[in-house]
């Protein structure tokens, strides 16, 4: 359903389109959103330069913080911070940028450590989640890369990092956040709280592989399956 949805407009996919739909629904709260990852093609940059909401992103790439400035620099509602977002300091930076305890648009795709960070984040209620997954990993399997301080891709396998689905789906369970679907590209997961109006969807049902990989993602797996993976 979410996938008729889409269109882009600062996202890097449809992603801009799924929000919009579902914000529609469950209402946009006090629009406010936070993002870490973020670059010219980002998942809340629709929300903050088209719609005026407010917000905190992070990143740790000094070229993404530098046009994060330049681009709010007359934004007062809008903070920028160059950081690397870990399980460790995740609480604490969203204190340092006065990130309110309702969340209504959190988006994290950090291309590794997701769900790490993500299941260290407490004492804040997210309004709608929208997290990256591995589709390499399969629809099946509920594992996540062991965390890795300072990890990079790259040094691995381009194809090696985060969790799969139904890991993500097992974390946001348990912090009250249901699973309404993913982008058509196999790439981002949406969630929201449980006593949303919107139908949640199984793993199983909703799982889409990653449509810019090559073959289906059993392929895909047989090209990382010799690095380390852990239960969640």
């Amino acid at each position: 359903m979410l996938a008729s949805k889409e269109h882009r407009v600062c996202s890097q996919n449809g992603e801009d389109g799924i929000i919009d739909y579902i914000l529609s629904v469950i209402g946009e709260g006090g629009r406010f959103c936070v993002e870490f990852g973020f670059g010219n093609q980002a998942n809340t940059l629709n929300l903050l330069s088209n719609k005026k909401w407010s917000g905190v992103l992070i990143d740790c790439n000094p070229k993404e913080y530098v046009t994060g400035l330049s681009r709010y620099c007359d934004r007062k509602d809008v903070t920028i911070k160059l950081e690397a977002v870990t399980p460790d300091n995740i609480n604490l930076l969203f204190k340092e940028t006065n990130v309110p305890e309702v969340i209504d648009v959190l988006s994290i795709d950090i291309d590794g450590m997701d769900l790490h960070v993500f299941k260290a984040l407490e004492g804040y209620k997210i309004r709608l989640l929208v997290i990256e997954y591995n589709a390499s990993l399969g629809p099946d399997a509920s594992i996540t890369v062991p965390y890795i301080k300072d990890f990079n891709r790259m040094n691995f396998h381009p194809e090696y990092h985060g969790a799969s689905l139904k890991a993500l789906t097992k974390i946001a369970e348990s912090k009250g956040l249901k699973l309404v679907g993913v982008d058509s590209s196999g790439i981002n997961a949406f969630y929201i709280q449980q006593d949303m109006p919107v139908e949640a969807v199984s793993v199983e049902k909703a799982f889409m592989n990653h449509a810019k990989r090559n073959g289906k993602w059993q392929d895909q797996f047989k090209d990382i399956a010799k690095f380390k993976f852990e239960e969640v």
